[in-house]
């Protein structure tokens, strides 16, 4: 029984993203109406209440769902430096590909993602995308990190983190906003050659 409900409702959850979809190609999608998205789903009012207070609180369940998915999903993808000899100026090599490859593979929810980054979609999503992206690579790197900072003694942690994550960061999140066109091996060969900080590159 409890199964069946919630096999019900997960259908119910999917129509009305179907339609908010839908309907975010001709509108902002803080602009649709429930009676809007209720005829373009073809359910009740009463049924979009069971599951939402409003439009926004639909939007906040799609912002937190797809972000925590996201980081699930692709942190287990650590980053090994096949070379990280930080004694002098030397190259940290990182292969970036299979973090790529599994935020490609972490598509299940591509179409909702790909509505809250289109312009008709929900900024704060974006900047809340960056962010998840910025701390996988954070975490990923956290064990080379304090030989990272060493490399900037005087540079305040806050700013050390946007330089060593920012630019991918933003290369990434770009990429998702295009749809994911290019392969991981690309985004990944894009990152590395826009690494370079100070005296320490990252290829």
């Amino acid at each position: 029984m409890m199964a069946e409900q919630n096999f019900k409702k997960n259908q119910t959850k999917k129509k009305i993203y179907q339609a908010l979809i839908k309907l975010s190609k001709i509108k902002f999608i803080r602009d649709v109406t429930v009676s809007e998205l209720c005829r373009t789903a073809s359910i009740n009012r009463s049924t979009f209440y069971l599951h939402y207070q409003d439009i926004d609180d639909l939007i906040l369940e799609l912002r937190e769902r797809n972000i925590y998915f996201f980081i699930e999903s692709v942190k287990d993808k650590k980053l090994y430096p096949s070379s990280i000899d930080l004694s002098g100026n030397q190259t940290v090599f990182i292969d970036y590909k299979d973090l790529v490859e599994a935020i490609k593979h972490a598509e299940n929810e591509k179409e909702v993602v790909m509505m809250l980054l289109g312009k008709h979609g929900d900024p704060h999503f974006a900047t809340e995308l960056k962010n998840a992206i910025r701390e996988l690579l954070s975490y990923f790197l956290q064990d080379y990190y304090p030989q990272l900072k060493s490399k900037f003694p005087d540079v305040p942690e806050d700013y050390l983190s946007i330089i060593l994550f920012d630019t991918s960061a933003e290369i990434i999140l770009y990429w998702m906003e295009k749809g994911m066109e290019e392969s991981p091996e690309k985004i990944s060969e894009i990152i590395s050659s826009a690494r370079i900080v100070g005296p320490l590159s990252l290829l």
